[in-house]
């Protein structure tokens, strides 16, 4: 189960458990229900969501898929930038990713006919192009959300190891996202997920989405991918550095941009 569905499994055992015939004692209703909102409101849901989901109402045909891009830094990726992007697809649930080697950087990555953007010294320059697709709200959060980690964690990097691309540096940014993946999993083990009917709802719902998301991409959108290549090892790696990161992403506070929504 995704992070979004077991937020709703956990809010739906809550409202269960602050209905007034639930033979509670009004201190536990009010505890429950209270829990349930800040649940719902740190996962940016309504009592709708829950309820669409819990009696199938959702209808997989009235999503609207869109993709949005961004831009690696460095004309290479790096195994830290391809980590933090499935990290992304896990912690947002809905949306998928795929990049495109050699691309000029543009001004605006979303628009292919935009102003090529010039560097610091005046120079144009390549990038990997990394773009998220699946709903739309959804996948521009992933990629705002991929540029703002992105830029952070690479700070990191320069501050502690005076890089991020090779090294100590690369070595402590990977070990940085590793800390956020691991973060990210405890807090989905504080979520209860019942192997019930309700469970095989919400996850019928997130395999549809991003099915659905293959199938608009491939139609719609001409696009067809193909695998990538197996992940690389460094010569160079430094295990101290990696750990060091990996403290600091799991103090990291990863919070999604404001105004969008994961499963709706």
């Amino acid at each position: 189960m995704t992070n979004q569905e077991k937020a709703i499994d956990k809010v739906r055992k809550l409202l269960a458990m602050g209905d007034e015939n639930s033979g509670a004692s009004q201190n536990e209703i009010d505890q429950a229900i209270a829990a349930a909102e800040r649940i719902l409101a740190q996962h940016q849901l309504t009592r709708e969501d829950v309820t669409q989901a819990e009696d199938g109402s959702w209808d997989a045909s009235k999503v609207e898929y869109s993709k949005r891009s961004t831009y690696s830094f460095g004309a290479n990726l790096t195994q830290w930038q391809a980590d933090l992007g499935h990290f992304i697809c896990d912690f947002l649930g809905t949306v998928k990713w795929y990049r495109q080697t050699g691309r000029y950087r543009r001004v605006n990555p979303n628009d292919n006919a935009s102003m090529l953007a010039l560097n610091e010294a005046g120079r144009t320059s390549k990038a990997n192009k990394l773009t998220f697709y699946g709903p739309d709200e959804d996948c521009e959060a992933a990629a705002d959300l991929f540029t703002e980690l992105q830029h952070a964690i690479a700070t990191m990097g320069q501050l502690y190891h005076g890089g991020w691309a090779r090294g100590s540096g690369a070595s402590y940014c990977e070990g940085f996202v590793n800390g956020l993946e691991r973060a990210h999993q405890k807090s989905q083990g504080q979520l209860t997920s019942g192997e019930d009917k309700y469970a095989l709802v919400v996850q019928e719902k997130s395999l549809a989405i991003r099915k659905g998301a293959d199938h608009w991409l491939a139609e719609s959108q001409g696009v067809k991918l193909r695998q990538g290549g197996s992940r690389s090892c460094r010569s160079n790696f430094d295990s101290s550095a990696f750990l060091q990161g990996k403290k600091h992403g799991g103090e990291y506070d990863v919070n999604k941009p404001a105004g969008t929504k994961k499963l709706s």
